[in-house]
């Protein structure tokens, strides 16, 4: 008779256990995080979405509540279609290495993240030109190190608004960067323009069943360069 009630007692914890496993897993949160800024205008652009359920595949998008702050401008939600809420803040400002993510939400284990922007040095342009035939370079002030999960993009565009692009991974250290002529042949030739993009992943683990990833760019001033035969 005491093992009846022992095995009884015994499957009775085991299933509250399994609700309290189940219920653990319905909480994860998962937040999706790009911010931008553009050195020429001095302006930031951030956006988030909050994703909350047993698996990721199965999450769906959620509205966080209480104030979603950015370097202490509030982010607001926009309902982008049925399914779809993401919160964003545009600003202006001078740039700043870290910005903090802030949330006042009691029902997710999120309060602060400190996002650290990448920031591309000045460059200048070999002869201030491209060559169709040959390529070019590009002289940065100071070495760069490209750290893994990072990336530095060239974007030139030609006077026809075509553009072409050279992508940098990392790990590497560069203060010389090779245009090919490969990557120049299909412009058009005459007055166009360059400019530098700092790629950083957000590759957070999870701490206290929320889980943050994204991606930060910072957008260098443009140049202009001559696009030669």
């Amino acid at each position: 008779m005491n093992r009846i009630v022992y095995l009884v007692l015994f499957l009775a914890i085991f299933g509250c256990q399994s609700d309290i496993v189940e219920s653990e897993k319905a909480t994860q949160v998962w937040v999706d995080v790009y911010g931008r800024y553009l050195e020429g205008d001095q302006q930031y652009k951030f956006e988030a979405t909050f994703l909350k359920g047993d698996t990721l595949p199965a999450a769906t998008i959620i509205e966080p509540q209480g104030s979603l702050m950015i370097g202490g401008h509030e982010m607001k939600a926009r309902q982008l279609s049925e399914e779809l809420i993401r919160c964003f803040a545009d600003f202006t400002g001078p740039y700043q290495a870290v910005q903090t993510l802030q949330l006042d939400d009691p029902e997710i284990n999120f309060k602060s993240l400190r996002l650290n922007l990448p920031q591309t040095p000045a460059f200048s342009i070999a002869e201030a030109a491209l060559s169709k035939a040959t390529g070019g370079s590009l002289y940065l002030e100071e070495e760069l190190e490209i750290k893994t999960g990072e990336s530095l993009l060239v974007l030139i565009s030609d006077p026809e608004k075509q553009a072409a692009k050279v992508e940098i991974p990392g790990p590497i250290k560069i203060k010389e960067i090779i245009i090919p002529a490969v990557q120049v042949q299909a412009l058009n030739i005459g007055q166009g323009d360059v400019y530098l993009v700092y790629k950083r992943l957000i590759q957070n683990p999870p701490v206290d069943n929320v889980t943050v990833k994204g991606e930060l760019e910072y957008y260098s001033l443009a140049q202009s360069l001559e696009i030669a035969e």
